[in-house]
């Protein structure tokens, strides 16, 4: 993985409601590497027409691919694991604190009634600035080491 944007970048993230549509960030991860982009698909036509290079090429779709990493912390983790395992219930209160919170969450069952969450990633890589519609996190990876932060690293699809 590599970032390609310097150390100014910064990406956040929303959860989108509706398909399609781009979701307000609300989330800002604070990541030690990205490599998210976009890859459009084309069609080459392959009509003999005495060209000679190849026909014309339409546009078929937009995919997204990449993944990011960062430091686990109690305060940035929580909607990227709801994102990678579906659901998150209710925050419930711990033994009468208003500060700290059990947060409880559930793997999706199989079926096609059922769907990760869709998320908006938006990069800002100072040059430019991407937002990538309709992601899913297809893999976590959680890693810790002996005086080491624990780490993890999300792949987007």
């Amino acid at each position: 993985m590599g970032n390609y944007s310097g150390q100014d970048a910064k990406m956040q993230i929303g959860l989108q409601v509706d398909f399609s549509t781009i979701a307000s960030p609300t989330f800002q991860v604070d990541f030690t590497s990205e490599s998210i982009k976009g890859i459009k698909n084309y069609i080459t036509e392959d009509a003999l027409l005495g060209l000679i290079t190849t026909g014309r090429m339409d546009a078929s779709g937009e995919k997204v691919e990449g993944a990011f990493s960062m430091i686990v912390k109690p305060d940035n983790i929580a909607i990227l694991i709801a994102a990678a395992l579906g659901s998150e219930g209710a925050a419930a209160g711990v033994a009468s604190t208003s500060t700290i919170y059990d947060h409880a969450f559930s793997c999706l069952i199989g079926g096609t009634a059922y769907s990760l969450p869709k998320l908006t990633v938006m990069v800002d890589r100072k040059a430019d600035i991407f937002a990538f519609v309709g992601c899913k996190i297809d893999s976590m990876t959680i890693t810790a080491a002996v005086n080491d932060y624990l780490r993890a690293e999300f792949n987007i699809r």
